[in-house]
């Protein structure tokens, strides 16, 4: 009698750390190969370590066989303390990363990677090279129910009610996969990277598109060709009421089928992360913050726990503990302060050789020489223009939008909604040859942008004017009221706001003039611009 093949049973369970994928995969290799041979050494051997030793357990010989010895280019090695040998080895010396990525792959952990150790190996990455995802920044807010669930809470809690939910790792883990589990399989991994420079919790989900979470269904869509946008990563700052989700890649050849098939699957994961989070009669949302950015370190200026969320721009000289003055120290609104700073400028400006006084002028009579000499070998001295211009973006971005910071923004698209000036007043005809003119540069306008949209089928825009906004355009255009064109706005980079900084020490942008959302004092990456101030705009997540 032939024996009974094994069943498989669709679950709810998650799958589990131990399950491996083959050393051959295509996702294995991409993994592996992105990270730099330090990484790699330094990762096998957490690996090896004892308490990761059910999750990554090498491949030994007491699991070999004769036929995969005579085939296989490395030897099995006979424990663990060997492998670990292998590895301490390798980093003495120097070599290759394919040296390295060959002898896991094809030696020591040649039956297959397990999900864990992948998860480990993208968590690194994303460590080492914080640039390498591009996030969006949601707040985390209540969500209000009914106003007699508004009034009941308010009379409760007047004055220690909590702005944000209790994150246990274990309990939101359950959470989130009873909410995604009838839907798609996942593994999660949830882990919080050593750099202090970095207060942030990682949970990475990499989808798996079964109703099973078995090992053959695992090899069977391992064999068919991915995309890295099968992994979602989230970031939870600390203290801070922000979620950081990455968005869809779209740089391969193959990613918008990819991006576009993975849509559904990533809004529902990311819809069942406030329902994990809530609890009875305190349910949160998810909203947009119109930040968009591939530097973590600028979410966390710009969206974490520090007090520079609202005060970006030339207002960063209130970030500070002793910003207002309060303290010993005092901070920029105390006189004291203000009058040492003006000391400091003085001896340094004596120390630069330009003080007109007695020990300047003795100064330069006797050092005239070495300063000419000086001047030179390291240039010409600035002029006055440019010091002046240099105090001026110091005064309009105070600490930031400094090229070297590491807090860059890439881009920042911008809406001008400002209405058409009036036509002056006229007499006789002169009023309605300018209204038909106004009329036409109109209609030529809508005209254009509908034959742009007709002639080819593309994405629509985050800063396209809603079907509600539309309408009463056209309305207050026949109605000869004020009319409101389609200007944007796109600066690209990759530190917009350092590069709107040097225009204005360049003298290329008037740094008295400027609106204050070329500053970044917003902290948005896209926004509609009105009477001059900024609000944000809604943006997709996925």
């Amino acid at each position: 009698m032939a024996p009974r093949s094994r069943l498989a049973i669709p679950t709810n369970l998650p799958l589990p750390h131990t399950h491996r994928l083959p050393s051959a995969s295509r996702d294995v290799f991409k993994i592996l190969h992105r990270l730099s041979r330090p990484a790699l050494i330094n990762l096998a051997l957490d690996w090896l370590k004892s308490s990761n030793k059910s999750n990554c357990m090498p491949y030994l010989q007491a699991y070999a066989d004769e036929q995969d010895n005579d085939n296989a280019p490395y030897l099995p090695a006979h424990n663990i303390e060997e492998v670990r040998e292998i590895y301490e080895e390798l980093q003495a010396r120097r070599g290759s990363k394919r040296e390295v990525i060959d002898r896991i792959l094809e030696g020591d952990w040649r039956h297959g990677l397990t999900l864990y150790q992948l998860a480990t190996a993208d968590i690194q990455y994303l460590v080492d090279h914080p640039t390498a995802q591009r996030w969006t920044a949601l707040r985390l807010n209540k969500l209000k129910s009914s106003a007699s669930d508004e009034t009941s809470f308010s009379s409760s809690n007047t004055t220690t009610a909590p702005n944000l939910p209790r994150f246990h790792a274990p309990t939101f883990l359950s959470n989130l996969q009873r909410e995604i589990s009838p839907i798609t399989k996942a593994h999660y991994h949830l882990t919080r990277p050593s750099d202090p420079s970095l207060p942030l919790t990682f949970l990475r989900i990499y989808v798996h598109d079964s109703p099973y979470n078995t090992q053959r269904s695992l090899h069977t869509t391992s064999k068919t060709p991915s995309s890295i946008t099968s992994t979602l990563f989230l970031a939870f700052p600390d203290s801070a009421p922000y979620v950081y989700i990455s968005l869809a890649s779209s740089s391969s050849s193959t990613a918008p089928t990819s991006t576009t098939e993975t849509r559904p699957l990533r809004k529902a994961i990311i819809d069942a992360v406030p329902k994990a989070l809530s609890r009875p009669h305190e349910r949160y949302k998810l909203e947009p913050t119109s930040l968009n950015t591939k530097s973590l370190p600028a979410l966390l200026q710009m969206r974490g726990q520090e007090g520079t969320n609202c005060a970006q721009g030339g207002w960063g000289i209130f970030v500070d503990g002793e910003g207002c003055g309060s303290g010993v120290g005092g901070g920029v609104l105390d006189y004291r302060r203000e009058e040492e700073r003006k000391a400091d400028r003085r001896r340094k400006r004596e120390m630069e050789g330009e003080d007109d006084g007695e020990d300047g002028e003795e100064k330069e009579n006797a050092e005239g020489g070495e300063a000419r000499q000086k001047g030179s070998l390291f240039g010409p001295q600035e002029s006055p223009g440019v010091k002046r211009r240099k105090l001026i973006a110091e005064g309009r971005f105070g600490q930031s939008g400094l090229p070297d910071d590491g807090k860059g923004i890439e881009r920042l698209d911008i809406r001008l909604d400002d209405s058409f000036p009036s036509v002056p007043a006229m007499v006789g005809g002169d009023v309605e040859i300018a209204t038909k003119a106004r009329r036409a540069l109109a209609q030529e306008t809508n005209s254009n942008v509908s034959a742009k949209k007709g002639s080819r089928k593309s994405r629509s825009s985050l800063l396209d004017k809603p079907a509600n906004e539309e309408n009463p355009e056209q309305e207050s255009i026949e109605d000869d009221e004020e009319w409101i064109p389609d200007v944007r706005l796109s600066f690209q980079g990759t530190h917009v706001f350092a590069g709107l900084r040097q225009l204005v020490e360049e003298g290329i942008i008037d740094g008295k003039r400027m609106p204050g959302w070329m500053t970044g004092e917003a902290s948005v990456s896209i926004g509609v611009v009105r009477d001059g101030r900024i609000r944000m705009k809604p943006e997709r997540i996925v």
